[in-house]
């Protein structure tokens, strides 16, 4: 395919100050399930996908289907054809590295940093993971996406916001960008 490159989400007008939104994934969306079964095997053996933790089997936990951005992604930025609502300035998917090893990934080729200062309280199933585990705050936010599964910046945060509720996803500032590269995590919402 061929993309509009005045579409193109590359970092490149981020500034220090800009504000970082965070969406919600109330699950692990497929990373660091080494880790999870490791925990869960140790702690209630090989049939550790059978037991429950808060009614539900952990397997299931472990198994719970991903929240899909795509709607909400295309209600920022207009559907195929459409002229664009606002401009997402950068943009990163949470995945395996968790938000220190991928929320960087927004700012393109530009040397900044971040700063989460704003994270909502992980999941449950996370937080008993970290105790189960004896994990690290460090491991678990290195590892786990613990709660946040996409973090963008945009030309207008209040707006995106909006969006992101009409589109049925949960969503918060969580941080700001930073002149010096880094990401800087405050974990004090236990």
């Amino acid at each position: 395919g061929i993309v509009d490159k005045k579409r193109f989400i590359d970092g490149r007008s981020i500034k220090p100050g800009d504000k970082v939104i965070g969406i919600a994934s109330p699950n692990f969306r497929s990373n660091g399930f080494t880790l999870l079964r490791a925990i869960l095997k140790k702690a209630y053996g090989i049939s550790w996908h059978l037991k429950k933790f808060r009614g539900k089997r952990w397997g299931d936990i472990a198994l719970a289907k991903s929240v899909v951005y795509h709607a909400g992604i295309l209600s920022l930025i207009g559907r195929f054809g459409e002229k664009s609502r606002m401009r997402i300035k950068g943009i990163a998917h949470i995945t395996g590295g968790g938000l220190p090893g991928n929320a960087p990934r927004m700012f393109g080729k530009q040397k900044l940093g971040i700063v989460l200062d704003n994270l909502p309280r992980p999941p449950t199933a996370m937080l008993e993971l970290k105790k189960l585990g004896n994990v690290s705050d460090r491991e678990a936010y290195e590892t786990w996406n613990m709660g946040i599964g996409m973090v963008l910046v945009t030309e207008n945060t209040q707006k995106a916001l909006g969006f992101l509720k009409k589109a049925g996803l949960k969503a918060s500032v969580i941080g700001k960008v930073l002149e010096k590269p880094g990401v800087l995590i405050n974990t004090n919402n236990k």
